[in-house]
């Protein structure tokens, strides 16, 4: 639908699959489709008014995932396990190799970093790591199961795995430096969850009940909620992310049909360039579930339908200039957040200075005695341009409530002073165990 002019949405094209579009990824001119028992469809959507379909390949069970790397797609293939497919010719994709080795479980996710291939599923072999230094002759590495988890999606990044779960441990984040030796840190600060999605230590989890958190990782294995948003409705499931530059999330629903008899599925453009304060500034109606989206910019948006329809937004041209909203969102002058605060167990510190320069930040206690001090890193990549809401990329602290000797500090009220950029602030932090 074109909706420049929203009291009169055009709708530009609606392409029937067939099938469930668990999974959109585009490259180029071509969005890849996994789709469900019809296996992997390409489409090309050079004009988005017109997508058409150049490529099928027939796959051995189901195509709930995929991952394209260059002129290789990965496909996970349920309890057949992983695919890997040759696309440098879109219209002629070839599988060119297999790995087919779960005994057990259920392959849902696939995720690819260097020469390893992860993949996420259930019944106890949750978590496999297979090597595609060669793509025509996977191999089993090593691997982590649990009778009692379900892992739906996954996403790499160095040496941590995330992946979002059920009860009783919502999200897993795995040490996977030693694949044949998987260590897992689970953390039960999310609801459960289907989908996660990271942009440098900023992540993005989707949770079944309507939820979208922000997340930070920054170097610790403990990630912290930033900032959340919630279906005003309660009761919807997100079931699709796609987390993008710069600072945007699109989401694909659920939305019950008994409540809204005329629309059972929906699309939402989060802005989330304050990670604290996400916000849904477009919304797109679709005739049911939406599984996956895709959307690479603000110009169009793609959502797979899980009775296997295709839909292509064309975005409000608006949106890449929109600057309403809270008002400390525009705040140029210098800022800090301490979440969460009172602190119980850890928190994270993010500083926005306004100007460049070195930052130190020191906590004091009530008489006045430094009782830790940081280092800061910055949160992505640094830069002399502020970014769209008038401020420097932000730095950010994590602090696991000990003093610099490593002891727990005691419950009361301290201060984080924060010198940078030529500025000074200070803010109260209170502790309470």
């Amino acid at each position: 639908m074109d909706v420049r002019n929203p009291s009169q949405p055009r709708e530009i094209t609606h392409y029937s699959t067939g099938d469930v579009c668990w999974e959109l990824v585009k490259q180029g001119n071509y969005l890849y489709v996994a789709h469900g028992g019809d296996g992997l469809r390409v489409l090309d959507v050079s004009n988005p008014a017109q997508p058409v379909e150049v490529g099928h390949l027939e796959m051995p069970w189901r195509t709930f995932d995929i991952v394209v790397k260059d002129s290789l797609l990965y496909a996970a293939e349920g309890d057949s396990g992983l695919v890997v497919v040759d696309i440098r010719n879109p219209a002629q994709p070839a599988v060119i190799g297999r790995w087919a080795g779960l005994q057990t479980g259920v392959a849902y996710g696939v995720f690819v970093q260097d020469t390893l291939a992860y993949l996420c599923g259930e019944f106890w072999g949750n978590l496999w790591v297979v090597n595609v230094a060669d793509p025509r002759n996977p191999y089993y590495v090593g691997g982590w199961g649990s009778p009692v988890s379900s892992l739906h999606d996954l996403w790499v990044r160095g040496r941590y795995a995330y992946a979002p779960d059920g009860p009783p441990w919502p999200f897993h984040v795995f040490d996977v430096s030693n694949p044949r030796i998987i260590n897992d840190f689970p953390w039960d600060g999310l609801a459960p969850g289907l989908r996660v999605e990271f942009r440098d230590t900023l992540g993005v989890v989707l949770a079944i009940d309507g939820i979208v958190y922000l997340i930070s990782i920054g170097d610790s294995v403990r990630p912290y909620v930033l900032g959340m948003y919630k279906r005003p409705t309660g009761d919807d499931n997100g079931y699709g992310i796609h987390y993008f530059a710069p600072g945007y999330v699109w989401v694909g629903w659920n939305t019950y049909y008994y409540r809204i008899p005329e629309s059972c599925g929906r699309m939402d453009l989060l802005d989330a360039r304050d990670p604290r304060l996400p916000r849904s500034i477009r919304h797109y109606e679709t005739g049911w579930t939406i599984s996956d989206v895709w959307g690479e910019d603000l110009n169009y948006a793609y959502g797979g339908g899980y009775l296997g329809d295709l839909y292509i937004f064309k975005v409000d041209s608006s949106v890449g200039v929109e600057q309403s909203g809270p008002s400390r969102i525009a705040s140029r002058g210098p800022e800090v957040v301490i979440s969460p605060n009172p602190v119980r167990g850890s928190c994270l510190i993010r500083y926005w200075s306004g100007k460049e320069g070195n930052v130190r930040l020191s906590l004091y206690d009530l008489t006045g005695r430094v009782v830790r001090s940081f280092t800061p890193y910055a949160s992505s990549k640094r830069s002399e341009d502020p970014d769209l809401s008038g401020r420097l990329t932000p730095y950010e602290v994590y602090w696991d409530g000990r003093d610099g000797q490593g002891k727990e500090v005691r419950s009361g009220v301290y201060f984080l002073r924060v010198e940078g950029g030529g500025q000074a602030i200070t803010r109260k932090l209170v502790v309470v165990r």
